[in-house]
């Protein structure tokens, strides 16, 4: 049995202030409007009180000093807005794979080293040590030396075929299981 009364919390709905460029349709010169949201029941400057509105006057006077152009305020009900509009989400699902850069460089310079094979002179070298170095994230300029395309692209080619193509296990073990 619970006695006496449960606290539970309030919450209040924070909004943000937006500070715009304007031009005032009174005076027609440019400044800054400085645009309050408010929730229902905060407390905005009656325009009946005298004094709340001077206040308010003050308040614009000294935001025109602080930013050297008229500034006025404007109060707008957060909640109001909320219910005058129809709100429509979208969500937009893009997939996308995880990045596995190693299986990319060894996909790519397999592709690479089997069209070296069957036609040589073929490969635009500078071109592949670029996608090279961009695969593994490093610097184009940097990674390898580029004087001597050929050079540098026979060391990856090597470099290459000392990797095991995956699909030669794959296919050794389909042609075990073959019926004979």
């Amino acid at each position: 049995m619970i006695v006496g009364k449960k606290d539970t919390p309030s919450y209040k709905n924070k909004y943000r202030n937006e500070l715009v460029d304007t031009k005032f349709k009174d005076t027609g010169k440019k400044g800054m409007r400085d645009i309050r949201f408010v929730g229902s029941t905060d407390t905005v400057p009656d325009p009946s009180n005298p004094d709340e509105m001077q206040n308010m006057v003050n308040e614009e006077e000294r935001l025109s000093k602080k930013y050297g152009k008229p500034t006025r305020i404007s109060y707008l009900d957060a909640d109001e807005l909320s219910r005058l509009f129809e709100w429509h989400w979208y969500i937009d699902i893009r997939q996308s794979r995880e990045d596995d850069s190693h299986l990319d460089l060894m996909v790519y310079i397999d592709a690479k080293t089997r069209i070296a094979s069957l036609f040589p002179d073929s490969l635009n070298k500078e071109y592949t040590l670029t996608k090279i170095a961009k695969i593994q994230n490093e610097d184009v300029d940097k990674a390898y030396q580029t004087d001597n395309p050929q050079a540098s692209m026979n060391g990856v080619m090597e470099d290459a075929k000392a990797i095991p193509n995956p699909m030669d296990k794959v296919m050794a073990h389909s042609t075990s299981l073959a019926p004979q």
